[in-house]
């Protein structure tokens, strides 16, 4: 299967699980009202973002188990020189999403803040807990 496919299949996978009654939560993948807003995400693309950002996961090797195929991922990761293990990077990201996942510049700005945000408030960022 080509990474073209790969993504793809991973699109309609996230398009049958989500709906707009999962997405009122706190984990990561989840969309709220106010995530759309602030950060002007259109919802109906939130699989295909999802997607590409699953996909840098398993690029820089922070995913386990990884999302993807590891022989694929393995195989694309030499098409990124500016890639580094283990260290998001919203350039690097934008230039994936777009290429190669769909994403617009803008889509691909969106989703990396709203994970940053969410890693933040989390305590995932800076080891903080919320009082």
């Amino acid at each position: 299967m080509t990474l073209h496919d790969e993504i793809e299949k991973a699109v309609k996978s996230w398009e049958k699980t989500l709906d707009r009654r999962s997405q009122e939560g706190d984990d990561w993948y989840q969309l709220t009202q106010a995530e759309e807003e602030v950060f002007d995400i259109e919802s109906w693309r939130w699989a295909r973002m999802l997607t590409a950002w699953e996909f840098y996961e398993d690029l820089i090797d922070i995913a386990d188990p990884p999302h993807f195929d590891e022989v694929l991922v393995k195989a694309e990761r030499k098409n990124w020189p500016k890639l580094r293990l283990r260290v998001t990077e919203e350039g690097v990201f934008a230039d994936f999403a777009v290429a190669k996942a769909g994403l617009t510049r803008k889509e691909a700005h969106a989703i990396f803040h709203k994970i940053e945000f969410w890693q933040v408030r989390s305590g995932l960022m800076f080891g903080e807990q919320k009082k």
